[in-house]
């Protein structure tokens, strides 16, 4: 694995998978998450996206996106998770789709992170010099390339939360729920 700078194509990217997800699964709430969800940010190339599904859905929708060369990701803490290959410009791109409810953790979690840092873009070259350093230092294993990521992430969660409390307290019409 190396480090790759953001490509402007992301965007693109992300709306033909989209387009092909909701060719089988009509209406499907699609959000872009990780880095490739972040102008400027780098990372592995892979465009990380979520499925918005319940739980009684996940099999069948699952199923749809099998029958249309999705493939189950067998591993990961995340599941269901598949894996497709999105062509846009003559170009292959790795995408990684997780088909999880809305409500769950780590949607709440990356869609946080996701409006975090494009309201802090000051946060995105010191993320991308963490991600190279991990690189740099031999963690290209998806497990360990995380795990040397993890320091920061946990920290930057903490400043999310912050952040967060005190829109609340300053506008009560912040709070959700």
């Amino acid at each position: 694995m190396d480090y790759r700078e953001y490509d402007p194509a992301y965007p693109r990217v992300f709306e033909q998978l989209g387009q092909t997800i909701r060719s089988v699964v009509p209406g499907a709430r699609v959000e872009h998450v990780g880095s490739t969800a972040v102008p400027g940010l780098g990372g592995r190339g892979t465009l990380d996206a979520v499925l918005l599904a319940e739980p009684h859905e996940q099999a069948a929708v699952v199923a749809a996106l099998t029958s249309i060369g999705f493939a189950e990701v067998p591993y990961g803490a995340v599941r269901p998770a598949l894996t497709a290959t999105v062509d846009v410009d003559g170009r292959a791109y790795g995408a990684l789709l997780y088909v999880l409810p809305a409500g769950h953790e780590y949607v709440r979690g990356w869609l946080a992170f996701r409006a975090f840092m494009r309201r802090h873009p000051e946060e995105i070259e010191r993320y991308a010099a963490i991600k190279q350093a991990a690189i740099a230092a031999g963690h290209t294993a998806p497990w360990s390339y995380q795990q040397a990521k993890t320091p920061y992430l946990l920290e930057l969660a903490q400043r999310i939360e912050r952040e967060a409390t005190a829109e609340e307290a300053t506008d009560p019409s912040a709070r959700s729920g």
